[in-house]
């Protein structure tokens, strides 16, 4: 155990000033360290463009020195500073000591060729290409609708909720699987290649999403693994990769179906995929609504047309039946006896009530009554002549 002061003893303190003071003063104090020339390979190379500062990481293996070359040194400079080239620089240590760092301020450099991880890079490139990796025939088509997406990415990171927030807020019918992974250092591609074999084994996936913020070079450098890009490219599922920034590229992007800038592209590219589908759909919608809206005026005007003629039909044969029974009321009411009787007509009958149609049927001495429009009279026949323009017809 640490041995504990007693409330006795006097306990010298420190403030951070001080101590930050005191290796400013150590280090910047040392000639070892001032106007000296290192040698490295440039990474995470970046233009602070609001002042022109030019920042980058130079690493030997997995040994890394911040360095800057401010705009008044860099201006003079006749050399286009690229990741991957091994450079000497001329410069000195420089603390900060408010935020308790030190970097390399260059003040002179030239390029000494390639670096070693950038030409190892370049190797595995081209072997790569040549094994057929980036071959465009290996890619496998996007669904175009996807409904299980499995997310291979830290858990909680920046990464996941800008691409969860995505979906969610813009395609909630989206299920979404958070497979962990390791992101970044020595057991990153292991770890990924885990969460791949995790996704394969659980229930089917439609689309597999690999996720990782923007960092520096080295930071990025597991995605670069010759076992995991030669994994990828075999998966047997479609595979986005959204790692790091926009100028960001790794060989896991080159063995991708589909590489994003971002993890916020990479939802953008899912959401895109449904709005699409639904702009679709409602087209469609509409088209169907104006075709039965045409349809249901067509047949609502037929329809009406045929209202109105049978409206017309039916008053064409209400009227021409009007015309037809007056018409019969008419024959009808000059066939009736009882008209006959204003012209002067009467009608003869035996006792027993039987019209007599002809003089044959009476007798002398019969008894016959005569009707009239108003009354009728009983006579007894005295005298029985028959008409001679009857005989003559007859």
């Amino acid at each position: 155990m640490m041995p504990q002061p007693t409330s006795s003893e006097q306990v010298t303190l420190l403030r951070v000033r001080d101590v930050n003071q005191y290796i400013k003063w150590r280090l910047e104090g040392d000639s070892g360290l001032t106007q000296i020339w290192i040698t490295g390979e440039v990474q995470n190379c970046r233009l602070y463009q609001a002042k022109g500062h030019l920042y980058f990481t130079l690493t030997d293996g997995d040994a890394q020195l911040n360095c800057v070359v401010y705009a008044n040194y860099l201006s003079s400079l006749d050399i286009n500073i690229k990741n991957g080239m091994s450079i000497q620089a001329l410069g000195s240590i420089k603390t900060f000591h408010k935020r308790g760092t030190y970097s390399f301020q260059v003040v002179f450099l030239r390029a000494s060729g390639a670096g070693d991880q950038h030409q190892a890079l370049a190797k595995l490139k081209e072997t790569l290409r040549k094994e057929g990796r980036f071959d465009p025939e290996r890619k496998i088509p996007l669904p175009r609708l996807p409904q299980r997406v499995a997310m291979i990415t830290a858990p909680g990171s920046a990464a996941m909720w800008d691409f969860v927030t995505i979906i969610q807020a813009k395609a909630p019918m989206v299920s979404l699987c958070l497979i962990p992974a390791v992101m970044q250092g020595p057991h990153s591609s292991s770890s990924v290649m885990h969460g791949f074999l995790m996704a394969q084994k659980a229930q089917p996936f439609d689309l597999i999403v690999l996720l990782r913020g923007g960092g520096a070079a080295e930071d990025l450098a597991s995605f670069n693994d010759a076992d995991l890009v030669r994994f990828i490219s075999d998966y047997a599922s479609p595979v986005i990769t959204a790692i790091g920034h926009e100028v960001d590229y790794t060989l896991c992007d080159f063995v991708a179906d589909v590489r994003c800038e971002t993890p916020t592209a990479a939802a953008q590219l899912i959401v895109e995929q449904y709005q699409t589908y639904i702009t679709q759909l409602r087209h469609y919608h509409t088209q169907i609504d104006a075709q039965l809206q045409q349809q249901f005026r067509h047949y609502q005007l037929h329809l009406q047309s045929l209202h109105h003629t049978s409206q017309r039909q039916l008053h064409t044969l209400i009227e021409q039946s009007r015309t037809r029974l007056s018409q019969l009321g008419h024959r009808l009411g000059q066939a009736n006896p009882l008209h006959k009787f204003d012209q002067g007509f009467s009608i003869c009958s035996n006792p027993e009530g039987q019209a007599l149609s002809s003089i044959d049927s009476v007798r002398i001495s019969d008894t016959i009554q005569t009707q009239f429009q108003d009354g009728h009279i009983t006579s007894t026949v005295t005298q029985i002549k028959k008409d001679a323009k009857w005989l003559a017809k007859k």
